[in-house]
């Protein structure tokens, strides 16, 4: 049998061999650290409450982890994100802040009379200054709508009502600014998705038809940016959507052409009677395709009520085709959102030859017919609506 003798070290590989077991250890350890990201802080009050730190994913929200704050306020969460994504932290039932996050993040919280400020982190800190502003605006919005409530029964009531959409609007515009301002400062961004998906209140700050070209923007330089990562490529794939659904329109749009006549419409309102688009009288009459089990036209009702109030003394009317296949349904949203307007349905939906001949494509969609029975515009957007009509007013 052939023997082995082991043969001893080289002594100098026994000396570095505690430097090699030290380094491997430090760097397992530094290898831990860059996947574990921190968020600690201070709450400015105490109590009960407990904190939550909480992901959203595409499809919903998980808990990451959660505690109670120390005696003192003090707090500190320590996880690995895996990939960068999104978050938000919550004390007790309230949303301090959202925020992104990536694997190593160090990000200091503050709260001073519950709201959040945040620092630190890859793009944490710097997103945190634009949520910033949109607190700001909320602020704002807040005070404009309880000046008008205040307001409503004095005389001058509606010079009061356009003081304070002059006053939303810039600020709208102001805040969109500091979007963009970001967009470009930031090119790569993940916190962009924040961005380009912000409101305030109910109202989004970038409309995906108006300003889908910054919709674009974005989806193309994130998938560049951070491929595969979850929230670009949900992202990606709806503003592929939204892109065929714009080039769709547009078709439509080239042949519904300005000047064109409008086909008419003879449908049951919601008395059953039969109503004509050609027997309304009035200087412009929008016709507004919706359906009550659509989320976009139900967020689009309260916005065409406002822009209806402020140019119906102008010669304006409405004549909203509902596509439901239940006429109870279609009554109920009616009564709901109080669309105190001229209203038909056809129960036939989505095979509705009225939206046939009128080139629908998706919902809402408004076109602006004037009183020869001529087309004069066609929107998927309230905002197009709203200038046009502008425009059409001061002449």
């Amino acid at each position: 049998m052939r023997s082995f003798t082991m043969k001893p070290f080289p002594s100098g590989l026994l000396f570095w061999l505690p430097a090699l077991v030290l380094l491997t250890v430090t760097a397992c350890h530094q290898s831990e650290r860059d996947k574990t990201a921190v968020i600690s802080g201070q709450l400015d009050e105490q109590n009960e409450l407990t904190l939550l730190l909480t992901r959203i994913d595409t499809a919903g929200f998980t808990l990451v982890d959660s505690l109670r704050p120390e005696s003192k306020g003090a707090f500190a969460f320590q996880f690995e994100p895996g990939q960068p994504g999104f978050y938000l932290l919550q004390w007790g039932a309230k949303t301090l802040s959202s925020m992104v996050i990536f694997p190593g993040d160090s990000i200091s919280v503050t709260v001073n009379e519950g709201v959040a400020s945040l620092r630190g982190g890859k793009e944490a800190g710097f997103y945190d200054n634009f949520r910033q502003q949109l607190l700001l605006a909320e602020d704002l919005a807040d005070s404009l709508g309880m000046m008008l409530s205040l307001a409503r029964d004095l005389e001058n009531y509606p010079e009061m009502r356009q003081s304070t959409d002059s006053t939303w609007l810039s600020t709208l515009r102001a805040v969109k600014a500091k979007a963009i301002s970001y967009f470009e400062s930031h090119p790569g961004f993940l916190s962009q998705l924040l961005v380009i998906n912000s409101k305030i209140q109910r109202t989004f700050i970038f409309d995906q038809v108006a300003d889908s070209s910054w919709l674009y923007k974005v989806a193309d330089n994130l998938s560049a940016a951070h491929p595969g990562n979850v929230h670009v490529v949900a992202f990606a794939g709806r503003v592929r959507g939204i892109r065929e659904s714009n080039r769709a329109e547009m078709r439509a749009v080239g042949k519904m052409k300005k000047g064109s006549t409008a086909p008419d419409i003879s449908l049951p309102d919601i008395s059953g009677q039969s109503r004509n688009l050609y027997g309304l009288n009035s200087r412009y009459r929008l016709v507004y395709f919706w359906a009550p089990g659509d989320a976009l036209s139900r967020k689009t009702n309260p916005e065409l009520k406002q822009v209806y109030e402020r140019f119906k003394s102008s010669g304006l009317e409405i004549f909203a085709v509902g596509l439901d296949r239940y006429t109870d349904r279609w009554k109920s949203a009616v009564n709901l959102d109080k669309l105190w307007w001229v209203n038909v349905n056809d129960t036939l939906a989505g095979n509705s030859l009225v939206a046939r001949d009128w080139l629908v494509q998706k919902l809402p969609l408004m076109i602006l017919v004037d009183n020869h029975n001529q087309i004069v515009g066609r929107y998927t957007s309230v905002k197009q609506l709203e200038a046009e009509l502008k425009s059409a007013s001061k002449q």
